[in-house]
């Protein structure tokens, strides 16, 4: 297990991260064992108050073929999101920065992290497109309810439609404790396989599930048809959202005539506007999910700040190489070649 290993400091990180209402398992000590394979060295810098830690962030630094960057994934976070708090973890940050460790900090934020976007900004930390997509990202939202046809009454009628056959033909959706992470990881292995992604392991989803499931912010939804689970998706709670994670189904004629990711979905939203949650965010827009909503959202770029003599010219060489797709994909090669950049999953 990837907790298995982790030492007394990264229990109280954990815990801090699991605490604070917009933390992220992509926070998380785990997630930062789950980079070191692939070439990454994890740092925190962390506010405390009275001895417990009251705001952090966490940095994995990772070497390209333009120096080394250090990335913060839904970070920094502080309890409470106190600007206060939020101040201080960016001023380590910057200080980070300066001392040499990285030629740049990048923060990857969610849209609701508006305490931390505002800080960075503050720091001077500008946008700029990440190397994974040249595109600002945009998302289906979707608001909740937890009365079910309150909710599919926005919804395409192709949704309310499937959620109705699904439940004709006898498929339920369990969560939480009575879901399973092993029968949620077999399905999410089938579709990896079926679209050639890669994953990450079972003990990582066990790790996330034991860190932020006993407090509700993350938990399994599995939908059975006959008897045997046919889909599944995982997604976690920050703030007052909830946020798809990952999903799994089997492609089999027999398993998709019961058109199970539907009716989990629905369920998954139900669950979240009964814990408190008034948005979904379907982490993208693809035309599936713009059945389930007509309203999106811009995710903000990342936030980075260059460090360093040439700092001017690196972000002049970084952006110019982002405008254009083959630079890009030279740049991408190289690294690859090198051993410096490798598939990871996300």
């Amino acid at each position: 297990m990837v907790s298995a290993g982790k030492t007394d400091a990264d229990r109280q990180w954990d815990q801090f991260v699991s605490a604070c209402s917009l933390g992220h398992h992509e926070q998380s000590s785990g997630y930062g064992v789950s980079r070191a394979s692939f070439g990454y060295r994890c740092e925190r810098v962390i506010v405390r108050d009275g001895g417990r830690i009251v705001a952090g962030a966490q940095v994995l630094i990772g070497a390209t073929p333009i120096g080394k960057v250090g990335l913060v994934f839904r970070g920094p976070i502080s309890l409470d999101d106190d600007p206060r708090w939020m101040r201080e973890v960016v001023a380590q940050l910057d200080e980070l920065g300066r001392s040499g460790a990285c030629a740049s900090i990048r923060a990857d934020c969610f849209p609701s992290q508006k305490t931390a976007l505002a800080a960075l900004a503050e720091a001077g930390f500008e946008p700029s497109v990440s190397w994974e997509r040249s595109r600002v990202m945009t998302s289906v939202i979707v608001p909740l309810h937890d009365d079910e046809d309150e909710l599919l009454r926005g919804m395409h009628k192709k949704v309310a439609y499937n959620v109705r056959r699904s439940r004709r033909l006898g498929v339920f959706v369990r969560s939480g404790d009575e879901a399973s992470v092993e029968d949620f990881y077999r399905l999410h292995q089938a579709t990896a396989c079926h679209q050639g992604f890669p994953v990450f392991s079972q003990s990582y989803f066990s790790y996330v599930d034991e860190v932020f499931g006993l407090n509700g912010k993350t938990c399994c939804f599995i939908a059975y048809g006959e008897g045997e689970p046919r889909a599944a998706i995982m997604n976690t709670i920050v703030g007052d959202q909830m946020y798809y994670g990952w999903g799994g189904m089997l492609r089999d004629a027999d398993s998709k005539r019961f058109r199970a990711n539907f009716l989990l979905h629905v369920e998954a939203m139900k669950w979240a506007a009964q814990r408190g949650c008034t948005r979904y965010d379907f982490v993208g827009s693809q035309p599936f999910k713009r059945w389930f909503g007509s309203e999106t959202v811009a995710w903000p770029k990342p936030l980075r700040k260059f460090y360093g003599p040439l700092s001017k010219l690196r972000r002049t060489m970084l952006e110019a190489t982002h405008a254009n797709s083959s630079s890009r994909q030279l740049i991408t090669r190289v690294g690859r070649r090198l051993r410096l950049v490798r598939p990871m999953p996300w």
